[in-house]
């Protein structure tokens, strides 16, 4: 019924909380994670557990890096509004909401029709700071050279928890890219095929779509409407286009 990992975890909170059984605890955390995967999967709203907040978003699990690889220069206005004056900041902002408007950032289940979202989740400042706070209390310990190897020892002890989330992320970014049909009725997205070359394959790697695919004029790709953002204006809507993707 729960993994070892949630075992542990429900221990730790029966010993912080020895007046509950460990029946009791389990039906709350049945409880709990059912309402979690609901608003989730079905409400498409943020869970958000106050040490990381967990976001469903409709991108495909790589949108991230495809934003970077493109507009990396104009991001990093982003990290601090005021370092480009105001137009600058608005002018990265308006390309950020107007890339994110496109079928290519969508990943596309062949089989079936529709479009993967993906999770992404966000540690609270307080967690972030907890852990670099641990961190370094441990390299004032130790000089500097001791720290290092210290580190690298410990590295084989988190490389099985690495490989399953790569490998469930090599499998989502794996999924083909979606491409916007204006005039298509029955089937609004089709997968973007692509011809993996040895230049694809050493710069992404096997079977992944491409993160940054070249500007095909206009806006035929778009499928998604987004507000009006400073210093940008919406797309138009396409002939045949009936709104945003909804589920």
């Amino acid at each position: 019924m729960f993994s070892e990992d949630e075992k542990l975890m429900l221990d730790r909170l029966h010993s912080a909380m020895p007046g509950l059984s460990d029946e009791a605890i389990g039906i709350f955390w049945t409880a709990f994670k059912a309402q979690a995967i609901h608003r989730l999967a079905v409400e498409r709203k943020p869970v958000d557990l106050g040490f990381v907040k967990i976001f469903p978003l409709p991108w495909r699990q790589n949108w991230k890096e495809a934003m970077m690889s493109r507009f990396k220069m104009a991001f990093s206005l982003l990290r601090s509004p005021n370092s480009g004056g105001k137009g600058q900041y608005e002018l990265a902002a308006g390309k950020f909401y107007k890339a994110l408007n496109e079928a290519h950032l969508l990943a596309l289940d062949r089989s079936r029709n529709f479009i993967c979202w993906s999770i992404d989740c966000v540690p609270s400042n307080e967690l972030t700071r907890r852990i670099d706070q641990h961190e370094h209390a441990r390299a004032l310990k130790l000089d500097g050279v001791d720290y290092a190897i210290r580190f690298m020892e410990e590295l084989p002890d988190h490389m099985h928890d690495a490989l399953k989330v790569f490998g469930w992320y090599n499998a989502r970014v794996a999924i083909p890219e979606a491409e916007f049909l204006g005039k298509s009725i029955m089937r609004i997205f089709q997968p973007v095929e692509f011809n993996s070359t040895q230049d694809q394959v050493n710069a992404r790697g096997p079977s992944m779509a491409p993160v940054a695919p070249p500007d095909k004029g206009g806006d035929s790709n778009t499928c998604i409407r987004l507000p009006e953002t400073p210093g940008d204006s919406p797309p138009a809507e396409q002939p045949g286009h009936t709104g945003a993707v909804s589920g």
